[in-house]
């Protein structure tokens, strides 16, 4: 289980320890650090995960990904193993180790199985970044059609907040960069750079009336009333800061 989680990079056995004798150096480390914090001596009861539903729904994602796994992985018992913790160790801990197997062994999910992974994760009370980093999610094509995952203001309106959010720490063109890479952990990635592009030909489009003056909204949305200056977006003005465009 060990090495199927780090991807065979640390053997405890080439380190004259067994697999336990593992686990009981990491356990005593632990519980030294722990004994340092004099109100918690102690250590934790231990909770085991063994809710049958949850349970239930961790192997059948296992079980869904285990030929890949296997295809990937040199250890002939690891799906077995991984479906053993989950049943009779700790479902939430199966989960975590199903993930990391995933990741060490660069293992494609499909975004179907990942939403699924994704929402198990609530269950257990795990941060999205559990899951999404690090797992090679086989997203489908970009599209513009669904909002699905956005949270919050999202695109042209989107990108306008950020400016009026203390955009003068980073250079105008720095602030659009940082706008296109927020797709967040539920679309696929560059969903928000096609979101910003489509807004933008909308505003472009020689037949819309803010072609004449796009500024004007502009300056609305991030309550801007000074000029934006003289040089164009082309110019050396778009990848400077605005203390540096105020100075020339």
């Amino acid at each position: 289980m060990w090495l199927a989680a780090t991807g065979n990079a640390f053997d405890p056995a080439g380190h004259g320890m067994t697999c336990r004798a593992w686990l009981e150096r990491i356990s005593e480390v632990a519980t030294a650090r722990l004994r340092q914090n004099k109100a918690s001596r102690t250590p934790p009861p231990v909770r085991p995960v063994r809710d049958r539903q949850l349970c239930r729904a961790v192997v059948a994602e296992l079980r869904v990904t285990a030929p890949a796994l296997m295809g990937a992985s040199t250890l002939p018992k690891l799906v077995d193993c991984l479906e053993h913790v989950v049943t009779g160790a700790d479902a939430d801990l199966g989960m975590r180790l199903l993930l990391r197997a995933l990741k060490a062994h660069s293992v494609p999910v499909p975004s179907g199985q990942y939403r699924r992974l994704l929402a198990l994760g609530w269950q257990f009370g795990l941060p999205p970044g559990a899951v999404h980093d690090g797992l090679a999610i086989s997203w489908p094509p970009v599209s513009t059609a669904s909002r699905y995952g956005v949270n919050g203001d999202f695109g042209f309106s989107g990108l306008a907040r950020q400016f009026t959010a203390g955009w003068h720490y980073r250079t105008p063109r720095e602030a659009v960069a940082a706008a296109v890479k927020a797709d967040g952990y539920e679309r696929p990635p560059g969903s928000e750079a096609a979101v910003l592009l489509e807004d933008i030909r909308r505003l472009l489009d020689p037949a819309c009336p803010m072609t004449r003056s796009p500024c004007c909204g502009w300056r609305q949305r991030t309550a801007v009333t000074a000029s934006t200056g003289s040089a164009s977006a082309a110019g050396s003005g778009w990848s400077r800061s605005p203390k540096c465009a105020r100075s020339t």
